[in-house]
């Protein structure tokens, strides 16, 4: 392509049933054991701590679907590789593949931090509210409103009241409890 825009292409089924982190660690597998070690690229995959703290199954990643998911990624237009072409591991072709599904994690990852750093921006403001007074009368009528439904309030000024001086409702523990029906 010569122009500088590119066409926008269909992601191929297999490729799309991963994750961008997916895609990554089996593009970096298959660059450290190259394209002709399938098997040597599952195994790494197999002990990744990413695949297992997703706890996927053993065989998500076996040495057939290393081999599917890596084809198609060589037969991306963008890569133009040949899939039956076998690549030495730490190749420049292998690099390159590498390298473009490294920065789609990298894209994820900051997308993932943007949206953590939003989260953080909320709370922040809701705290510097708070301090400054701008919740103060929700949270008092959050403390004030009965909880529960039918929750009778305290007896008025003539009801009885502990040796303390508060409302009492005369079991002698001082307090007052509130009925439910």
């Amino acid at each position: 392509m010569t122009s500088g825009t590119a066409t926008p292409t269909l992601e191929d089924p297999i490729l799309s049933s991963l994750s961008p982190t997916e895609k990554c660690l089996v593009a970096q597998a298959v660059y450290q054991t190259g394209n002709a070690e399938y098997d040597k690229a599952a195994q790494l995959l197999l002990a990744h701590p990413l695949l297992i703290r997703d706890k996927k199954p053993k065989d998500f990643l076996n040495t057939t679907k290393v081999k599917e998911v890596y084809d198609a990624m060589l037969r991306d237009p963008a890569m133009q590789l040949d899939p039956n072409e076998s690549y030495q591991p730490s190749s420049a072709p292998l690099l390159k593949v590498a390298k473009k599904y490294y920065m789609a994690r990298v894209v994820e990852l900051r997308g993932l931090m943007q949206l953590e750093q939003d989260k953080f921006r909320i709370t922040y403001a809701e705290i510097q509210e708070i301090r400054s007074g701008g919740w103060d009368d929700k949270m008092a009528g959050d403390k004030l409103a009965p909880k529960l439904k039918g929750a009778k309030p305290p007896p008025a000024q003539g009801g009885r009241r502990s040796s303390r001086g508060k409302p009492s409702d005369g079991d002698g523990d001082g307090d007052v409890e509130m009925k439910t029906e």
